[in-house]
């Protein structure tokens, strides 16, 4: 519940900032991007280390067994979550480097074509 009230928040200050500083909105859009997934990400991690804990005695009490099974839920929907933050971790720096590569390219073809004029 408190991921959706980040949120909320999040889209208030880019409001904010795009009705104040609209030159520097693109950065922050991105720190509010990296923020909220963050925290939705701790959320997660937080909610996997309660759910799996052996303090844990929701499953063996008969009053709490229907709220376990809802948070196994909410914690098996955030799977693909985890999935896609460890492909984005891989493929980021390939494509940086890809970016890179394919500028050092340009450069140096401009050099080569400057020095034959």
């Amino acid at each position: 519940m408190s991921i959706y009230f980040a949120y909320i928040f999040f889209k208030m200050a880019s409001i904010l900032l795009v009705r104040f500083r609209l030159r520097s909105r693109a950065h922050f859009m991105i720190g509010l991007m990296i923020l909220y997934n963050l925290l939705q990400f701790g959320w997660l991690i937080y909610g996997n280390r309660l759910y799996f804990s052996n303090a844990n005695t929701c499953n063996t009490i008969e009053e709490t067994r229907g709220m376990a099974s809802m948070m196994l839920f909410f914690l098996f929907m955030g799977y693909p979550y985890f999935i896609m933050v460890a492909v984005l971790i891989c493929v980021i720096p390939c494509i940086a480097f890809a970016i890179y590569e394919e500028e050092e390219r340009r450069k140096s073809q401009m050099i080569q074509i400057t020095a034959s004029l």
